[in-house]
């Protein structure tokens, strides 16, 4: 009697982990937000325009995407990265390949897709406060 009471309780308990894995599995990803428009951010003295969603720098760009982040991409590629990319807002099979292009010179995962870590790793078309002067320099994240 006791052993099938102890074997009901492990089959009950096995169960349950069962369940519960199924449950953690089983939840979906959090997706993240596409950018859809640039932000002006200032580190210091330097000013960025970096792509954004509802003001937030925490997006991403992948394949089909279409806007004026993917412009301001393209031309940051361009200008600081050493792509040549013409400026069309389309983020297509050449964006994605400038991207990946930046990503293994920087030695970061290489999947062409935009997002923070390539953000932070690639050059960006700066000016400090207050001048029209233009330089590029990494982002500090």
């Amino acid at each position: 009697m006791r052993a099938a009471r102890i074997r009901a309780i492990v089959a009950a308990v096995a169960l349950a982990i069962a369940s519960l894995t199924t449950l953690v599995i089983a939840q979906p990803a959090q997706a993240a937000v596409s950018c859809t428009s640039t932000k002006f951010v200032t580190r210091g003295v330097l000013v960025y325009d970096l792509p954004s969603a509802s003001g937030s720098i925490a997006c991403q760009l992948g394949l089909g995407n279409a806007s004026a982040a993917v412009s301001d991409l393209q031309s940051n590629l361009n200008l600081c990265n050493g792509q040549h990319l013409t400026v069309d807002g389309d983020y297509g099979p050449a964006t994605q390949q400038a991207v990946r292009n930046v990503q293994s010179r920087h030695g970061i995962p290489v999947d062409g897709v935009y997002g923070p870590q390539t953000r932070n790793a690639m050059s960006w078309h700066v000016h400090p406060t207050g001048s029209a002067r233009f330089s590029c320099a990494t982002f500090p994240g």
